[in-house]
């Protein structure tokens, strides 16, 4: 009978082990799977939530540091960003009509299909930003820097750009009607197909730009110029292709 109790035990034993090791990989599955989740911090500006698609309409962001924000599909009417940094910010398709942004800078913006229709943009940077399809119609770009800027398809009919900075821009194919360019710095401008019917140029400079090798034309081949204001601008070695001047007649 001893020998039978003893052999009884030697078998429980294994079994008993297993169950225990069972039991202790069971818990510490239990406790790899829990994970904590942190929310994504949301930007705030004085008081106003920055984020694509915000309500943002006669907000006061004068001077707020907006660099690289998310503002795609942005209400921002009236809106005051006067002297806001903007540089890299993402406006695609944002409402800025009637907003200031008198002295803002936005270089390297990305501005595709952007409302900025009666909007303030006095002395405004726009250096190198892509404004392609925007809205800038009646609006006041007088002084602006628009440097290498990309307006490919963009509506600036009745916008007041007097002095502007516009050396190296891509204006193909923008509509351009009755746009104040008198006196704005137009070297190595793309205006291939440009719309500038009733545009006034008077004292612009349209020269060679020098600031790159070989000097870049300004190219205004197929523009529409006529009724344009002409006098006194600068069109040395412009390309007028088939250009419709301001009598009428179409360069050859």
């Amino acid at each position: 009978m001893r020998r039978t109790s003893s052999l009884f035990f030697l078998f429980l034993l294994p079994s008993t082990l297993l169950i225990s090791c069972s039991s202790s990989d069971s818990q510490s599955s239990e406790k790899a799977v829990t994970t904590t989740t942190t929310a994504e911090p949301v930007l705030t500006i004085n008081g106003y939530v920055i984020a694509p698609n915000a309500d943002l309409a006669n907000a006061d962001l004068q001077g707020a540091d907006l660099s690289g924000a998310d503002l795609t599909g942005a209400i921002l009417t009236g809106a005051n960003l006067k002297g806001a940094v903007m540089n890299g910010v993402d406006l695609t398709e944002a409402d800025l009509s009637f907003a200031d942004l008198t002295s803002a800078s936005l270089m390297q913006a990305k501005l595709v299909g952007a409302n900025f229709s009666s909007a303030n943009c006095t002395q405004t940077n726009f250096g190198q930003a892509v404004m392609s399809y925007a809205n800038l119609r009646s609006a006041n770009l007088t002084q602006a820097f628009m440097m290498l800027a990309d307006l490919t398809k963009s509506t600036l009919s009745g916008a007041t750009l007097v002095g502007a900075m516009l050396d190296a821009v891509n204006m193909t194919d923008a509509e351009m009607v009755a746009t104040d360019l008198s006196r704005a710095s137009m070297h190595g401008a793309n205006l291939t197909g440009a719309n500038l019917k009733n545009a006034n140029l008077s004292g612009a400079s349209l020269a060679s730009g020098d600031f790159a090798t070989p000097p870049l034309q300004t190219n205004l081949t197929r523009a529409n110029l006529t009724g344009a204001n002409l006098k006194d601008a600068v069109m040395t070695d412009v390309i007028l292709i088939d250009a419709t001047m301001p009598d009428g007649t179409i360069n050859k």
